[in-house]
């Protein structure tokens, strides 16, 4: 300090990674999707619905109660990523950006933090399914929570279709857990089919009912988006695979539990990227997974560097979401 004001730059870097920090971004959340709102910026997302049931988006018929449900839902989102690293030491210094970079990557494109939609609900599925993914890791006599992880898949995707995708990958992630067996795969099976059995036993539903998703891909066309929306879904899988790659020798240095740990969130990220590309008319569905996914990531690779000056380079990482946002209300 030279006749100025003191900054310590490694209060600044701690503040990113306190309670503080997070309540403060929460707060500026609220805030820029409540101003997105009232100025016109939030259009509805689509409600193409699940495998039988209509969409989350029309749960709630008033915009108003549907912004604070989301944005309270959003916050919540965040801070379970913080309680899951705390609960299975994911990573080995806890950190609250995680939930701070997701309230960041979403706040970016208000449409899908100041309205509750089809995309709440499947991140909601995918913190559960988490949870209980990482609750089995090498207990393969617990076949209920295997039997209950892909019950709750397909529970979720009789209202939402694209957590239906997330299947084929549920079973790498029981491999990933070392719980794929015989017995396990047959929990699995009964799982995805009991709802379904029960509901057209009881004569609930009827197989006409059923609607078959209609797969359209990144080959079939570009997505009609908007371009601050198109562009923070690129920018966004651009950073999970960079921070990925600044991640690994981190992961490597782990040990098997914590890898095994770590492999989850790296499947949810590559499987909401490839899901995206192949199923690109529910792309912004995908979108909040994806940003729970990266959020995860960025927040690894500060948590394991906090040297005095690293708030920089979150700062940066951070201002095109910003711009991004800027951009929307234009």
């Amino acid at each position: 300090m030279r006749g100025g004001i003191y900054i310590d730059e490694n209060e600044i870097t701690r503040f990113f990674h306190i309670r503080g920090g997070f309540f403060f971004v929460a707060l500026l959340s609220v805030v820029a999707t409540t101003v997105a709102y009232f100025s016109g910026d939030v259009k509805p997302m689509p409600a193409d619905g699940g495998l039988i049931f209509g969409s989350p988006s029309q749960w709630i018929t008033m915009p108003a109660i549907s912004l604070i449900v989301s944005l309270l839902l959003n916050i919540l989102l965040g801070y379970s990523i913080v309680l899951i690293i705390k609960q299975f030491n994911t990573i080995r210094s806890l950190s609250r950006l995680a939930a701070t970079m997701f309230l960041v990557l979403q706040s970016a494109t208000p449409a899908v933090t100041g309205q509750f939609y089809g995309g709440t609900f499947a991140a909601i599925i995918m913190v559960l399914e988490t949870v209980l993914l990482l609750s089995v890791y090498e207990r393969r006599q617990e076949t209920k929570r295997i039997f209950l992880i892909f019950f709750l898949i397909t529970s979720g995707a009789l209202f939402c279709q694209p957590l239906m995708f997330y299947l084929p990958f549920l079973f790498f992630a029981l491999a990933q857990m070392r719980v794929l067996t015989i017995r396990s795969v047959v929990a699995a099976i009964i799982g995805v089919i009991t709802l379904l059995w029960i509901l057209l036993g009881f004569g609930v539903i009827t197989v006409d009912q059923l609607r078959l998703p209609e797969v359209i891909t990144i080959f079939d066309g570009i997505p009609s988006l908007e371009p601050p929306m198109l562009f923070a879904i690129l920018l966004t899988a651009v950073y999970g695979i960079l921070f990925l790659i600044g991640n690994l020798m981190k992961l490597l240095s782990y040990n098997t539990v914590i890898r095994a740990y770590n492999s989850v969130f790296l499947l949810w990220m590559f499987s909401t990227i490839i899901l995206m590309l192949i199923d690109v008319d529910s792309i912004t569905v995908y979108l909040p997974v994806l940003n729970l996914a990266v959020a995860y990531q960025i927040a690894h690779f500060f948590a394991e560097r906090r040297h005095k000056r690293s708030y920089l380079a979150i700062v940066a990482t951070i201002l095109p979401y910003i711009a991004i946002y800027l951009w929307n209300l234009l």
